[in-house]
């Protein structure tokens, strides 16, 4: 059995490991630990982020896999006797990733009740409101934390001005009250740029950024932008080519337009709204009307 400050040592071995991201050896040693110091909630805790990891690398392709990480957070969480802010954001952000937005919403809120303000925390939080379409609720979050802007990495930055951008882009699209609606498109556009403009190779930035531009008729940002995103290998192949077949079709090069339609129609949409994008804009390039340019979630 190991000692405590052996257990201690092994464990912040293990974490250092899954930093790395070799969670296969991180996994190895929080194995070991487990039949000796079954009550330590930090073991569980490890062994929960060492199968989050694997079922990142896999694209969370395995249930099974994604279930064990499930079990572990949740006895990390019983066993810490729910006061571990560190268990209840490390679930949170699992859920995230699997699109279970109820527990995630829940896990980064109580995460938050123990360190109220941590940034990867309220991110988490606000983009989870965002994904369920909880757009005011997600402005709070993302401007609460702009106040602290000044103190954050350019990378926080980027990332913080890309969500609030979306937020704003998603409002604008279901304002009726047209000065309103492009003052918030308005809104959506300086911080999907100034997200670029801090990180000219981020993907999410240029994507976001393109998506905003040609909602704005800005068609030739649009075109850079949406270039830039798949040449820093977006994980939205799909949406970027088809917002190109877009810009491409209101500049009336037809040929562009369609070659982009064809590649888009080769990766799997990313989600509904894309697909439901996707289906209208091949509608509409046969029909020649105008089409409305949906953002990533």
């Amino acid at each position: 059995m190991f000692s405590a400050p052996n257990i201690d040592k092994k464990i912040e071995a293990g974490n250092n490991l899954l930093i790395e991201g070799n969670f296969r050896k991180a996994c190895e040693i929080f194995n070991a630990l487990f039949s000796d110091h079954p009550n330590d909630f930090r073991v569980y805790l490890g062994l929960a982020r060492s199968y989050h990891m694997y079922c990142q690398s896999n694209s969370f392709s395995n249930p099974g896999c994604s279930q064990r990480a499930k079990d572990y957070y949740s006895k990390a969480i019983e066993l810490s006797e729910r006061r571990d802010a560190f268990s209840f954001a490390s679930y949170g952000f699992f859920c995230l990733d699997i699109n279970e937005l109820k527990d995630a919403e829940h896990h980064l809120y109580w995460a938050l009740a123990y360190i109220p303000g941590n940034y990867g925390m309220s991110l988490g939080l606000g983009i989870t409101y965002l994904r369920q379409g909880r757009y005011c609720e997600a402005l709070t979050v993302f401007n609460t934390m702009l106040k602290a802007a000044d103190s954050l990495t350019k990378k926080d930055r980027c990332d913080l001005y890309v969500n609030l951008g979306a937020t704003y882009f998603y409002l604008s699209e279901i304002l009726c009250f047209i000065p309103a609606r492009d003052r918030y498109l308005s809104f959506a556009r300086s911080y999907v740029e100034s997200a670029v403009a801090l990180n000219p190779q981020n993907a999410d930035a240029n994507l976001h950024c393109g998506i905003v531009r040609n909602t704005c008729r800005f068609f030739q940002g649009a075109e850079y932008s949406l270039r830039a995103a798949i040449q820093a290998k977006t994980s939205y192949p799909c949406l970027a080519n088809a917002g190109l077949a877009d810009v491409f079709w209101k500049l009336g090069n037809t040929p562009a337009a369609k070659q982009h339609l064809n590649i888009a129609k080769t990766n799997k949409p990313e989600n509904q709204r894309v697909a439901d994008y996707l289906s209208n804009l091949e509608q509409l390039m046969q029909s020649s009307q105008q089409s409305s340019v949906p953002i990533k979630n």
